[in-house]
């Protein structure tokens, strides 16, 4: 697949999109996965989202519209090579309000370039776009951060790498522009970044450090009721034997292994519209809480 090709909404259906592109079915925790190599070219016929509601006015853009124009965003960094990766909600049956007609459309969708290499923390650069029609305030978003590349979790250490925006008030326009603002500091923050993962990885926690900082999380997310199904997951994933972030034998595990349990929970249970968003939580809790980094990865001065 060439990029370029992605950027020519006249060329979908073409063949030329084939091949290092993937689409996964799944928006629903728990819910079945499909595979299909015609990534953009399924997206792209989508017809429009209709609202259940029959008197709604709002005008629907389609997958198209929207995914076309953040494309042609990223063609700066064209060079460095870009994958494309797309997850969708099911298709679903929708009725136009008036004509009647029943038509297939995806309700939300993400599209993620993976952008160049991995670095020495064996993370690659992402950019996405998300788009969630279904629900009742129909929002765009984007996102610049880092997937790691044995787990795929997300990783966003900065509040100003992530935007959603209302469709009801034009914020498409607003994140085609932060997304330009992505593209133009592309790598910027690369060497800061590499040093807040190393410093996650050099703290240790033994076993009454763990219990301490469990506990603190667990009282302020039973008070706000916010993450507390995450930290259950993660917590999870400490104690069994067999997961790639247990315990280790002697009761210590490292910051960042807590908080790679965290994001775990993102990438296996959390709806698409939401794996952003709460991934720059868990950033805010474990990194800047429990480790006294400030959001933008500098050590925080107080």
């Amino acid at each position: 697949m060439t990029l370029h090709a992605a950027f020519d909404a006249q060329r979908i259906g073409d063949g030329d999109l084939n091949g290092r592109v993937e689409i996964v079915h799944q928006d629903r925790p728990h819910g079945p996965v499909l595979h299909t190599a015609d990534a953009l070219e399924d997206l792209f016929t989508s017809q429009r989202w209709m609202p259940s509601n029959r008197r709604s006015r709002i005008a629907y853009p389609a997958p198209q519209e929207l995914v076309v124009p953040f494309l042609k965003r990223l063609e700066p960094l064209h060079d460095l090579g870009i994958d494309l990766h797309v997850e969708t909600s099911h298709p679903t049956s929708v009725q136009d309000p008036a004509t009647e007609e029943v038509r297939t459309a995806v309700g939300r969708f993400l599209v993620e370039a993976r952008i160049g290499r991995h670095d020495e923390t064996d993370h690659q650069q992402v950019i996405g776009f998300v788009a969630a029609l279904d629900i009742k305030v129909p929002e765009v978003q984007v996102y610049y951060g880092r997937n790691a590349k044995a787990c795929i979790n997300l990783a966003i250490f900065r509040r100003d790498h992530y935007a959603k925006e209302s469709l009801l008030t034009g914020g498409e326009d607003v994140i085609f522009a932060m997304t330009e603002r992505f593209v133009s500091g592309f790598g910027s923050d690369e060497r800061t970044f590499i040093e807040h993962v190393n410093r996650l990885k050099e703290t240790v926690w033994n076993e009454a450090q763990i219990n301490e900082r469990v506990g603190r999380l667990y009282r302020r997310f039973l008070t706000r009721g916010n993450l507390t199904q995450t930290l259950n997951y993660a917590i999870k994933l400490l104690s069994e034997p067999n997961s790639r972030y247990a315990i280790n034998p002697d009761g210590t595990t490292t910051a960042w292994n807590f908080f790679s349990a965290m994001t775990q929970y993102v990438t296996d249970k959390a709806y698409l519209n939401t794996k952003a968003e709460k991934t720059l939580q868990i950033a805010e809790e474990v990194c800047a809480d429990l480790l006294g980094l400030a959001f933008d990865g500098q050590a925080d001065p107080t």
